[in-house]
């Protein structure tokens, strides 16, 4: 029995990041992108509701956006994004 992959919603202002993260995601077999988002400025308990997820869950997410990909910040994520989209994973 294979574990169930963690969804996920990127959210950020940039539409570079946002793609690029999304991309990079979908790379990964254990993950599901589940939505795509501007910076829109929702509440956790709205992101919740629409995932369907508990509250605790999306902040604990937002805590930590990069750690699944293992960079600290988003020029990290960016020099990752280019790095998929010039040689792929």
């Amino acid at each position: 029995m294979s574990a169930r992959p963690v969804r996920v919603l990127v959210a950020d202002d940039q539409a570079a990041v946002r793609d690029g993260l999304v991309t990079i995601l979908e790379h990964e077999p254990d993950v599901e992108v589940v939505g795509s988002a501007l910076g829109e400025r929702r509440t956790h308990r709205a992101i919740a509701e629409s995932l369907h997820v508990p509250v605790a869950t999306v902040k604990s997410h937002a805590n930590n956006p990069f750690g699944k990909l293992r960079v600290g910040n988003r020029a990290e994520a960016a020099a990752l994004v280019e790095r998929v989209r010039d040689h792929g994973l």
